[in-house]
C-alpha cells in the first residue's frame, strides 16, 4: 500500500508519529475479516475506529466548518501533471496549492485530462492539523476540500485519491468504470456519489464514510470488493444490482441502520462478515443462485427475524486453515462451530429451520 502512506506523509513527520500507536490498532483489528491491511498507518482517522463503530448517530454530531476558506484550483498551473505513459492523455499528479474547491480541467496544453492519480499537495506544502481541517467530530476530521468536479475526460482514479476529503457529493464521469481502493476512506461527510458506469468497486473504496445513508449502486456494478462499505454505521439503504455475482469479505460491516437486504439472482458467494454486527438488520432474502455463505456471514445481526435461503443446501465455508486456504467439510463436528449465524438471538423456531434445511449446523 505505497501509495496510500505516501499520500499521508506531506502531512508530516511529527503528525504520523502522533498517529502511529493508533496505526497499528487499526491495522490488527481488519485481522478477524481477513484483511490485508498491514500496510495501513499513518492516517489521521484511524485512531477513531470505535467512534465510527455504529454505536451512535454520526449523522447527528456532524459538524461541518466548511467555508472555502482556501479558494478555488481549477487552472493548469494549479495543478502538478505530467504525460500519461501511452501519449494520449494528461495525469493530475497533485496540488500546487491549498485549495477549498477543486474543478479538474478538461485540457491542459492541448491535451485531455483522462487521470487523477492524487491531489497531494506538492513538496513544501502541508495541510496544517490544527488550523485547517475541517472537523467531523471531535477528534475526528478531514481535508478541507470540500467541492471536486472532474471532466468527462477521465476516465481512470487512482488510489486514496479522495481519502478523508470533506467533500458531501461527487459525480464521476461516465468513462470511470472502477471505483478502486480506498478512493472515498474516511470521507465523514460523503452523503450522496454518482457513479453511473461503474462496473467493480474495490477493498475499502467507501469504508467510514460516516454520513452515507443511502446508496444505488449502477446496474452495470458486478462485484462488491472486500471492506467496501464497512463501519458506513448510518447507511440505511442499499440496492444490489442484478449483475453483481459476488460480495467480498466484510462489505457491509457494521452498517448498524442497515434494515432490509434483498440480494439478486446471479450472486454465487458471499464473503465472510459480509454483514456481521448489522445491528438493525431484520430481514434477508438470499437468491436461488447462492451456493456458497462464508463463516460470520450473519454474525451478531442481532435483530434479524427472517431469512429467505435458496431451496438447495449450500456450502458453509469455514475459516481459513493454517496454510491460509479456504474449505468446507462433510464432517458434522468440524462444522459444529460455525458462526454463520451466531448472535441472532431474535430468530424464532421457524426461521432457525429453513437455516438448518439449508445445511447450517453451526450456533445461533
Amino acid at each position: 500500500m505505497g501509495i496510500f502512506k505516501d499520500a499521508f506523509k506531506e502531512i508530516g513527520n511529527t503528525f504520523k508519529e502522533n498517529f502511529k500507536e493508533a496505526g497499528n490498532s487499526f491495522k490488527e483489528s481488519f485481522k478477524e475479516v481477513g484483511g490485508s491491511f498491514t500496510n495501513i498507518t499513518g492516517n489521521a482517522n484511524n485512531n477513531m475506529k470505535n467512534t465510527a463503530s455504529g454505536r451512535e448517530d454520526n449523522s447527528k454530531t456532524a459538524k461541518s466548518q466548511k467555508g472555502h476558506k482556501f479558494g478555488v484550483a481549477g487552472k493548469p498551473e494549479d495543478f502538478l501533471y505530467d504525460l500519461n505513459k501511452k501519449g494520449n492523455g494528461v495525469v493530475i499528479k497533485g496540488l500546487k496549492r491549498k485549495a477549498s474547491t477543486v474543478n479538474i480541467p478538461e485540457m491542459i496544453e492541448d491535451f485531455p485530462v483522462v487521470e487523477i492519480e492524487s491531489l497531494k499537495l506538492a513538496d513544501g506544502l502541508e495541510w496544517d492539523f490544527d488550523n485547517d481541517m475541517i472537523t467531523y467530530q471531535e477528534n475526528m476530521v478531514c481535508i478541507p476540500i470540500d467541492v471536486i468536479t472532474i471532466p468527462k475526460t477521465v476516465v481512470s482514479l487512482g488510489q486514496s485519491v479522495f481519502d478523508s476529503m470533506a467533500i458531501t457529493e461527487i459525480t464521476l464521469p461516465m468513462g470511470v468504470k472502477s471505483i478502486p481502493t480506498y478512493l472515498f476512506y474516511y470521507c465523514c461527510f460523503l452523503r450522496s456519489v454518482r457513479m453511473p458506469a461503474v462496473t467493480s468497486i474495490d477493498c475499502s473504496a467507501f469504508e467510514n464514510c460516516l454520513s452515507l445513508t443511502e446508496i444505488d449502486l449502477p446496474d452495470g456494478l458486478t462485484a462488491i470488493g472486500e471492506n467496501a462499505f464497512r463501519h458506513c454505521c448510518n447507511l440505511r439503504s442499499v440496492r444490489i444490482p442484478a449483475g453483481v455475482t459476488i460480495i467480498y469479505t466484510g462489505a457491509f460491516f457494521n452498517c448498524g441502520n442497515l434494515t432490509e437486504i434483498n440480494l439478486p439472482e446471479g450472486i454465487v458467494s458471499i464473503g465472510y462478515h459480509i454483514f456481521q454486527d448489522c445491528k438493525s438488520l431484520q430481514k434477508v432474502t438470499l437468491p436461488q443462485s447462492l451456493n456458497e455463505i462464508c463463516d460470520g456471514a450473519f454474525r451478531n445481526c442481532e435483530n434479524l427475524v427472517s431469512v429467505k435461503m435458496p431451496s438447495h443446501p449450500v456450502k458453509y465455508l469455514k475459516y481459513a486453515k493454517p496454510d491460509d486456504e479456504e474449505y468446507e467439510s462433510d464432517d458434522e463436528e468440524d462444522n459444529s462451530d460455525l458462526l454463520t449465524f451466531s448472535g441472532c438471538s431474535k430468530l424464532g423456531l421457524a426461521a432457525k429451520k429453513v437455516i438448518r434445511d439449508s445445511g447450517y449446523i453451526g450456533e445461533f
